[in-house]
């Protein structure tokens, strides 16, 4: 068991290797998945996106608020990808996912919100840790 342990404490030397291949994952989810359908779906995807607000009642301004989103994500993820203002499009896509968890919450209940709140407490380390030493903030600004 003692060599379990220690096996398991040893992965803590690939951090910074870790969070390179999840940033890398999370670009491609936030803008080929996400954010990029939605930021080049146009005014008809951003108005489809802004009017679930109405679960929550929100109605005004539905199209702006969706372009909103589909900016936060794909841009969000941009940075996250390159590892330049990390903090920044960690909390751009929080912002986004807190408002997916609570409208997914109202119309659908807990399982389908789940993943939502899963990504949403990724952003949240990632905000609190960085983006390790293989990022453009590392180079540049000397911030994990």
């Amino acid at each position: 068991m003692n060599k379990l342990v220690n096996k398991l404490a040893d992965l803590g030397k690939y951090k910074d290797e870790a969070l390179l291949f999840v940033r890398l994952a999370l670009f491609f989810m936030f803008v080929v998945v996400h954010g990029g359908p939605k930021i080049f779906g146009g005014p008809a995807k951003w108005l489809e996106v802004g009017s679930m607000l109405k679960v929550l009642g929100v109605t005004m301004m539905p199209t702006l608020l969706g372009f909103i989103a589909a900016v936060c994500e794909f841009f969000g993820g941009v940075f996250i990808g390159l590892g330049l203002f990390t903090r920044l499009g960690a909390a751009m896509i929080l912002s986004t996912l807190v408002i997916a968890s609570a409208v997914m919450l109202s119309m659908k209940g807990l399982f389908a919100a789940a993943p939502a709140i899963e990504d949403s407490l990724f952003m949240i380390v990632l905000m609190v840790v960085g983006a390790g030493k293989y990022s453009l903030d590392y180079k540049w600004f000397k911030q994990p």
